[in-house]
């Protein structure tokens, strides 16, 4: 058997949690069930770290869940592949990815037309609330986006919805498929499938 690592022997001995979910870009909103994991020390995560330094510190298929509540938007494209390649990896075969984001046309729609008479709130979701550095918005996420990322990188889609209290939300359930091996790989998937669909 492999000797585990001592963050993840940690990460099992939280709160008697036997599942180790990572909670990235955690902020504020942390459990004692989750290994939380934030770039601002501030927020007084378990681990400050990035999310887009590459490889994560975590061993191969030893991690159950993988949660990203509204931080994917605050990271460039250009890392997305590699975060979600990172997911796969370290997840076990069947875990799960949940992931929760403002949908860039929704809430687009709903700053065009004015919608509940807030449009401050509705830019708001399209940039950030600008209250720190990290608070911005910088790429424009939607649901076609993330399903055919996901599935480039390996995951299948288990359930998605639009969050109660918000409608322009989205949140997603993926689990890990199969494995994806490299950045190419699923670069390589996206094309194939932009060029069945042409």
């Amino acid at each position: 058997m492999a000797t585990l690592t001592p963050r993840i022997l940690k990460a099992q001995q939280k709160d008697s949690n036997p599942d180790i979910i990572l909670n990235w870009g955690c902020g504020h909103t942390k459990s004692n069930k989750w290994i939380n994991l934030d770039a601002d020390p501030k927020v007084e995560p378990d681990y400050v770290e990035s999310i887009t330094r590459f490889p994560w510190d975590w061993e191969d298929a030893s991690v159950d869940e993988v949660y990203m509540h509204h931080v994917i938007e605050h990271v460039s494209k250009a890392f997305h592949n590699n975060i979600f390649l990172e997911a796969n990896r370290v997840l076990k075969p069947g875990g799960y990815l949940f992931i929760a984001y403002p949908d860039f046309i929704r809430c687009a729609q709903a700053f065009i037309d004015n919608k509940n008479g807030n449009r401050e709130f509705w830019e708001m979701t399209l940039y950030g609330r600008q209250t720190s550095s990290g608070d911005f918005h910088i790429c424009a996420v939607h649901e076609d986006y993330i399903i055919g990322k996901l599935l480039d990188c390996g995951f299948k889609l288990e359930n998605m919805k639009e969050t109660a209290c918000t409608p322009q939300y989205t949140e997603a359930l993926f689990y890990k498929h199969r494995e994806v091996v490299s950045h190419e790989e699923a670069a390589g998937n996206q094309w194939r499938s932009q060029n069945q669909q042409s």
